[in-house]
Parts: C-alpha cells; structure tokens; sequence
C-alpha cells in the first residue's frame, strides 16, 4: 500500500473512533478509497452518501447539515472503485428512501 492509501486508512480509523462509525466487513478486510455511508439517529437512517474523504466528509455534515447531531451514528462501507460506490449509495438511497437525500430518492 502506499503512503497515501496508508493515509487514508489512518483517516478512516480515527474517524471510526472519533464518531463511533461501526466499519463493515469489507471496510475491515481491505482499504480502499471510495465509501458510502449512512447517517443515522435513534436506528432511523437520515442521509446516505459517497466520498473519497470520510473525514472531510463528516466534519462538513456536522457543521452545516440541518440533519446532524450529537446523537447521530454513521456506518461507512468502502468499496474498491468510484463506480461501485456510487451504484451502491444509489441502491442504498433507492431501497431505504432517506428523508434528506435528494437524488435518487423518488
């Protein structure tokens, strides 16, 4: 892996512990820089989205999304190409119907 992968990989494990993101099994066998994931409260999924930087990601969320809050959780899945994730967070938005995505959410 090389030194950007390992970064990206620190960034996703210190935002996994810093908001108690609970990795999914293929985030744990292998890191990979596309995920998708869910921002939920009280086991409601609010939002699903897709990025290349979680972190970034998060903390954007947390300063202007008029859905987040302290006692939100998030879920992230990283899959291995830009195209899966995005056929993933579609899927995912399509079946689950969030209320505060737009796209694909009709």
């Amino acid at each position: 892996m090389d030194d950007e992968m390992n970064e990206r990989l620190a960034d996703v494990i210190s935002l996994c512990e810093e908001y108690g993101v609970q990795k999914s099994e293929r985030c744990k066998k292998r890191f990979e820089p596309h995920s998708v994931y869910t921002i939920s409260e009280n086991g409601k999924i609010l939002y699903i989205g897709m990025t290349v930087n979680i972190r970034s990601r998060m903390y954007d969320h947390k300063a202007g999304s008029n859905f987040w809050s302290e006692s939100c959780e998030c879920t992230v899945e990283v899959l291995p190409t830009r195209r899966a994730a995005l056929n993933r967070e579609r899927e995912l938005i399509k079946q689950l119907k969030p209320p505060f995505n737009k796209m694909h959410n009709a």
